[in-house]
């Protein structure tokens, strides 16, 4: 990044800042710049990486009840020109290829522009799927832009635990309605939610697992909804690369987890242009396993941009399921590595 761009993202954090002061007097004072950027600074590495600290929920809560959703969406841009600065002050002494300091980069110009053309909805914490969970993971260092539609996070899994819970892909059952802890867990979740007291339940519920499970280092991929037109073959397999570069570097990692309804192996017949998500980690290594039932949100992401599974799933002979794969670390450096 150029240093008059470095010098523009100072500017706009210095107008961010005076325009707070003028708008929202005694803001910054209740609610100081430096809390958000130690509270995303420091991550359970046993959470999901979107998963943000209680304290950080509730001081977005209570800007939004006292000042607005328009400090709500100053005070966002306020830290995330913030971490930008650090992470481009920072980014040379990381062991990144070139091609991910580029995706850094990329990242960075596009939240920048989003700063002077999304609606102050766009920052709101209680927005579905609130893509600004993204933004943030990139730029506080708690996920890596890998290209393309995704990026990935460093996370502890209890990888043999969920193996022996589940079924390997040859094994599975047809997906069918069941009345089962899987089914029932989401729906908990988001009564938790409402209640407020998910993010309570979530580390009460990870202390429990740590305790009497063996937790594995795993590189997670996670989909970038809004970059659903990098949502290809050739942008995958270029991820792939910069992945099996990490792990190169990481030889604590086991290797990397995926999760999601795409995939399931009956997409490779029912939408054959989504194969390559699950054929080309099988094709190399990967192990499918067979996982809960989706949530009423997943069936309609799985659905909704696809005419012939909607109509399927209207039919009854398609119902979305989650699969998800362990993929070792040797033999993603092995199909996709660099010499």
């Amino acid at each position: 990044m150029s240093n008059s761009t470095y010098d523009c993202i100072l500017s706009l954090e210095r107008s961010f800042k005076a325009r707070a002061e003028q708008l929202f007097p005694g803001l910054l004072r209740d609610f100081p710049i430096a809390s958000y950027l130690s509270e995303l600074q420091v991550r359970d590495p046993y959470l999901q990486y979107e998963d943000f600290s209680p304290v950080l929920i509730d001081r977005l809560r209570r800007i939004k009840t006292v000042y607005g959703q328009e400090a709500v969406a100053l005070y966002h841009k306020m830290g995330l020109a913030r971490l930008i600065i650090s992470k481009l002050d920072n980014l040379d002494n990381e062991h990144f290829t070139p091609a991910i300091r580029q995706n850094y980069l990329s990242c960075f110009k596009r939240i920048i522009k989003d700063f002077s053309t999304q609606p102050d909805s766009y920052y709101d914490i209680n927005r579905p799927l609130w893509p600004l969970r993204k933004d943030i993971g990139v730029c506080s260092g708690r996920s890596i832009p890998i290209g393309g539609a995704w990026v990935i996070e460093r996370r502890f899994l209890a990888r043999r635990s969920m193996i022996r819970r589940s079924k390997r892909h040859e094994l599975a059952q047809p997906s069918q309605v069941s009345i089962s802890f899987g089914a029932l867990r989401k729906p908990l979740l988001r009564i938790l939610w409402k209640l407020r007291l998910d993010q309570t339940a979530r580390r009460v519920g990870h202390s429990i697992r740590r305790l009497r499970a063996d937790y594995d280092l795993c590189y997670v991929i996670h989909t970038i909804e809004r970059n659903i037109q990098d949502f290809r073959p050739e942008k995958m397999n270029l991820a792939y690369q910069n992945v099996a570069k990490l792990l190169e570097n990481d030889s604590r990692a086991w290797g990397v987890f995926r999760s999601s309804w795409f995939l399931d192996p009956a997409l490779s017949e029912i939408s054959p242009s989504m194969g390559f998500l699950l054929q080309v980690p099988m094709n190399n290594g990967a192990v499918l396993y067979s996982g809960d039932p989706c949530s009423a949100e997943e069936i309609r992401q799985a659905t909704f941009l696809s005419a012939e599974r909607n109509r399927l799933y209207a039919e009854g002979t398609y119902l979305p399921k989650i699969y998800f794969y362990f993929w070792p670390r040797q033999q993603i450096i092995e199909a996709f590595g660099q010499d």
